[in-house]
């Protein structure tokens, strides 16, 4: 099955990640969209496919003929994208909720405009699951947070980083963008207004206290 999307992503693993990722604006330029299944196929062997297995951007991976954990490996969308148009200075964006907006972009493409800040996680894993929750990081990707017992089983819960920018800044308009190879790039956005109000996305975003 061909996956040449618009947009696209990955995360999860063993502790599966869902949290978001990164998002580009309308009107930036994008090289154009990229090829999970064939990215997947060329890492490991032709039988291999991506598919998504959440409702966030971050929630493709790799899956290969077989069952079990060590038949889902995760996807570099930055590494696909580099792969397929054949640049080494290329950078992933995708927006949090559509898992089928990944976009190639050239650094001089990404997004330009300032955040209203970063995103307390932790904060929103409390209010949406009970005090005893706090947001923790099991992998190297902006994909990779969820939400965890403080004590206990971890017993994992996914976060939704848009919805976690919403209710801290008290806006149902807001967007939040990472920078997929850094964890702690999440911050929120509010929409583009006119030339050259495209997010640009910073580093440092992420509160996990």
């Amino acid at each position: 099955m061909r996956y040449f999307l618009s947009l696209v992503a990955a995360v999860l693993s063993l502790f599966l990640g869902s949290p978001p990722a990164i998002a580009a604006a309308p009107h930036s330029f994008p090289l154009g969209g990229v090829n999970l299944t064939l990215y997947c196929q060329l890492t490991f062997t032709p039988e291999w496919v991506a598919k998504v297995l959440g409702t966030t951007a971050t929630d493709w991976r790799c899956v290969g003929p077989g069952h079990g954990p060590s038949h889902i490996k995760q996807i570099s969308v930055r590494d696909a994208c580099r792969q397929q148009y054949n640049r080494v200075d290329l950078i992933a964006y995708a927006s949090s909720s559509d898992p089928g907006s990944w976009k190639c972009y050239r650094p001089d493409g990404a997004p330009r405009a300032n955040p209203l800040g970063g995103v307390d996680l932790s904060r929103w894993c409390k209010d949406t699951f009970g005090g005893h929750y706090k947001a923790k990081l099991f992998g190297s990707t902006a994909g990779s947070w969820w939400c965890v017992e403080s004590d206990g089983p971890l017993n994992q819960k996914q976060i939704s980083v848009e919805d976690a920018c919403r209710k801290q800044y008290d806006r149902q308009d807001l967007t939040a963008f990472a920078v997929w190879t850094d964890p702690y790039s999440w911050n929120c956005y509010p929409p583009s207004r006119g030339h050259g109000g495209f997010p640009r996305l910073a580093p440092g975003g992420v509160m996990t206290r």
